[in-house]
C-alpha cells in the first residue's frame, strides 16, 4: 500500500500539467464507466420489464417528411402493422415542402383512407411536429422520423408507462437499420451502446433526449411546453430539457424497437454530428444553462450535465494530445533517419524488440477490457447476438476507431459553435427533416 501511494507521490512530483491532466482523464473514464456498469448491476431485474397498460390509450403518430421518397413508404407501412387498436391509432403524415415523390406516394394511402396528409411550405421540423400535433386527436403523440420504422410492438411496450401521470414521454431502443461499411459498423454499436446508457439514464431519471424516431409524448405536457422550438438546431433535446425543468420523467423502453436509416458517407456523419452536439453546446451553455447544477432534477442538473462537460473537455483534449505526440513521433522517428543518412541497415539493426508496461500502458489495457465488456453489455442490453466469428472486426474497429471520431466530431463542433457565436447564430441549411 505505501509503496503504491510512493509511487503515485514520485509521479505527479515529476510528471508535467499535460500528463496529469492524462492521467486524470483516464480516472475519469474508469469511473464512469464502473459508475453506469453499477447502476446496471443494482437495477439489472428492472431493464427488460415494461408495465402492463391499465388501458389502451388513443394515439397519434404524425411523420414529418422532407423529401423521402425512399423511406416515406415503408415509415407508413410500419405504422399500419402495429400491433395496436385501428380505431385507437391516427397517423398523420406532414409534407414540409416535398420536391420529390413524396406528397405521390402519400396520396395512394390517403385515397385509401389510412392516413391524413397535411402539405405546407418548407419550414423545418419542428414547424411540421406542431402543425401535426395542432390537428392530432390522439391522447399521446409518437413522432416518427420519415426515414424510420417501428417494430410491430413498438407502441404496446411504451404505453404501459403513461399508467404513471408523471411520465411525460417514453424513448424506444434505436437501432441501425442495416450496416456494410466499416463506419456504419462502427455506427451500429454505437447506437447499441446508446440504447443500454439511455435505460440507465432513466433509472436516474435524467434523459435529456428524446429522439425523434419512436418517441411517445402526452399531448397535455407537450401543449404545456408550448411544442417543438422551431429555432433550435436539436428539438429532441431542447423539448427533454423543457420537460425536465418541470419536473415530469422521461422513461425508457428497451424492449420497443425502432429502427432508422443512418448517414452512409463520413461527410453525411460529419454533418449529422455537427448539428447534434452544436445544437446540445447551444442548449446546455444558452436556453437551459440553468439547469446546470439544477436540483430540481438532481441528477440531471448535479452529475451529469457537468460530466457531460468534462467528457467533452477530455475528449478534444486528448484528441490533441495524441495529434502533437504522433507528430512529435514521427518528427523524432525523421529526424534519426536523417542522421544517420536514411541508412535502413543501422536502423534495422538499432531496434530492440520487446513489451514494456508502465503506469499508462496499464491504463491502456484496463480500458481496452472495459470497453470489451461494455461492447457486450450494449449487444445484451440490445439483445442482439454477440457472433464474434463473424463480428470481431467490427467490434475491433469500434474500439479502435470510436473515441478518435468522437473526439474529432465533438472538436469540430465546439470549433464551429465559436464560428456561429461569431457569426451571430444562424440556422443550419440544407438539412433534411429528421
Amino acid at each position: 500500500m505505501w509503496w503504491i501511494f510512493g509511487s503515485l507521490l514520485e509521479l505527479f512530483s515529476r510528471a508535467e500539467i499535460g500528463t496529469l491532466l492524462l492521467l486524470f482523464f483516464y480516472y475519469f473514464f474508469l469511473y464512469c464507466t464502473i459508475f453506469w456498469m453499477l447502476v446496471l448491476l443494482e437495477n439489472r431485474k428492472r431493464i427488460f420489464f415494461d408495465p402492463r397498460p391499465r388501458r389502451l390509450p388513443s394515439i397519434s403518430i404524425i411523420i414529418p417528411a422532407y423529401n423521402e421518397e425512399e423511406h416515406i413508404a415503408r415509415a407508413i407501412d410500419s405504422c399500419l402493422n402495429l400491433k395496436y387498436p385501428k380505431d385507437k391509432l391516427e397517423i398523420i403524415v406532414v409534407n414540409d415542402g416535398s420536391t420529390d415523390r413524396t406528397e405521390e406516394i402519400c396520396r395512394k394511402y390517403e385515397a385509401k383512407k389510412l392516413i391524413k396528409l397535411i402539405n405546407k411550405p418548407n419550414s423545418g421540423k419542428a414547424n411540421s411536429l406542431n402543425l401535426g400535433i395542432s390537428l392530432a386527436r390522439g391522447e399521446l403523440i409518437c413522432c416518427l422520423d420519415a426515414d424510420s420504422y417501428f417494430d410491430e410492438e413498438a407502441l404496446l411496450r411504451m404505453v404501459g408507462y403513461f399508467n404513471d401521470k408523471e411520465v411525460a414521454a417514453v424513448t424506444a431502443a434505436l437501432k441501425v437499420s442495416s450496416s456494410n461499411t466499416i463506419l456504419e459498423k462502427i455506427q451500429h454499436l454505437e447506437y447499441l451502446f446508446s440504447v443500454y446508457l439511455r435505460k440507465m439514464f432513466s433509472f436516474l431519471d435524467c434523459i435529456y433526449v428524446i429522439p425523434g424516431p419512436g418517441s411517445i409524448y402526452r399531448k397535455e405536457v407537450l401543449q404545456k411546453v408550448g411544442g417543438f422550438d422551431p429555432n433550435n438546431l436539436v428539438e429532441d433535446t431542447d423539448i427533454a430539457f423543457r420537460i425536465q425543468r418541470l419536473g415530469y420523467k422521461i422513461e425508457n423502453s428497451v424492449n420497443a424497437v425502432v429502427y432508422t436509416h443512418i448517414p452512409r458517407s463520413f461527410r453525411g456523419l460529419l454533418k449529422q454530428r455537427i448539428r447534434w452536439y452544436t445544437g446540445y453546446l447551444e442548449n446546455v451553455l444558452g436556453k437551459h444553462r440553468d439547469l446546470i447544477f439544477f436540483k430540481g432534477s438532481p441528477n440531471l442538473g448535479m452529475f451529469l450535465l457537468p460530466s457531460n462537460f468534462l467528457w467533452l473537455f477530455s475528449l478534444n483534449y486528448l484528441l490533441i494530445f495524441s495529434v502533437y505526440e504522433l507528430f512529435g513521433y514521427l518528427y523524432g522517428g525523421f529526424r534519426n533517419l536523417f542522421l544517420i543518412g536514411f541508412d535502413l541497415g543501422i536502423l534495422l539493426r538499432s531496434i530492440r524488440f520487446g513489451i514494456g508496461l508502465n503506469f499508462f500502458s496499464s491504463f491502456f489495457l484496463i480500458f481496452l477490457g472495459f470497453s470489451s465488456i461494455v461492447i457486450l453489455i450494449s449487444l445484451k442490453v440490445g439483445r442482439e447476438k454477440v457472433g464474434l466469428k463473424e463480428r470481431y472486426s467490427n467490434y475491433i474497429a469500434y474500439i479502435a476507431l470510436y473515441f478518435i471520431l468522437i473526439s474529432f466530431f465533438w472538436l469540430a463542433s465546439t470549433v464551429f459553435l465559436i464560428y456561429r457565436k461569431v457569426r451571430g447564430g444562424g440556422g443550419w441549411k440544407g438539412e433534411k427533416v429528421r
